[in-house]
């Protein structure tokens, strides 16, 4: 009896008992640990790009792995669903300027204190870091302010953060942008939008791995000490064991009444829902005890 081929989209069936051999093999390459990921999103992902390689099964996919760093590149990129656009949930962002930016300005003036740290966690292409910057400069513009804005993108996707350094934009990116953020804060430039070089600059990127186990923080935050942290849609991709190992790292990295986002399907773990208080009518706003 013939077999019945597989349709572009099947999953290869060796797939679901050995496709963390193909995240140790990119381990090797990459440094970075996948196999946390849920398995039915890894076994996807991989499968997607085994058919993309032209691999006819998994272990002509493998030798491709181990001989090619373009090929781990690629798989690292596929992997890293990066989905991304300025003010993605206009509401959250719109709780973040009316509520919870000015009150932490407020806070900092009335402490005497000198820097505002944010970490944009899981950052994939800019758009989420940079769409806080905007609110910030609006909110700060203009006034006597000697506050220090730091801002944190950082993500496992190195390609991702070439493109959110350049600040360059598809119009679809800009979709949910308020229309007096689009005429201020950006320009065109050959179909795409630029966005401001002052907004750009108030945003430094870098790589990082949430579940990197050598580091507290972000290298380049030095310290953390974050008085907000964004972490949306990233946890919803891995395992629980993973997701406590997330929480607890942006948990410590988070001053005392500093706020915590995370996307619309995403839940703090229970050892940490004492630690965070929900905020009344925000979504998935915290704020930490």
């Amino acid at each position: 009896m013939r077999e019945t081929p597989l349709k572009k989209h099947d999953i290869l069936p060796e797939l679901a008992l050995n496709y963390i051999e193909v995240l140790d093999k990119l381990r090797v390459h990459t440094g970075h640990d996948f196999t946390g990921l849920q398995p039915d999103i890894a076994q996807r992902q991989i499968n997607s790009r085994i058919r993309t390689a032209g691999c006819k099964d998994l272990q002509t996919y493998l030798n491709k792995l181990e001989s090619s760093e373009t090929e781990a590149v690629l798989l690292a990129q596929t992997l890293t669903i990066n989905v991304s656009s300025f003010f993605r949930n206009p509401l959250v962002f719109e709780y973040l300027r009316q509520r919870v930016l000015p009150e932490l300005l407020l806070k900092k003036t009335k402490r005497g204190e000198q820097t505002l740290r944010i970490w944009s966690a899981g950052c994939a292409t800019g758009e989420e870091p940079y769409s806080i910057a905007i609110i910030v400069r609006d909110l700060v513009n203009g006034e006597d302010n000697p506050l220090q804005i730091n801002i944190f993108g950082t993500d496992i996707n190195k390609e991702s953060l070439k493109i959110a350094r350049t600040g360059l934009y598809k119009t679809n990116s800009l979709d949910n942008v308020p229309l007096r953020y689009v005429r201020s804060c950006f320009t065109r430039q050959n179909g795409a939008f630029k966005l401001d070089p002052v907004i750009r600059d108030m945003v430094v990127f870098s790589e990082y791995d949430l579940l990197d186990e050598k580091s507290r923080v972000p290298q380049i935050s030095v310290f953390g000490d974050f008085d907000l942290v964004f972490c949306c849609n990233v946890v919803m991709y891995y395992q629980s064991a993973d997701q406590v190992k997330i929480f607890s790292k942006i948990a410590r990295s988070i001053v005392t009444t500093g706020f915590l986002v995370l996307g619309e399907a995403e839940e703090l773990p229970l050892p940490y829902r004492r630690s965070f208080i929900p905020l009344p009518g925000a979504g998935h706003f915290f704020q930490k005890r």
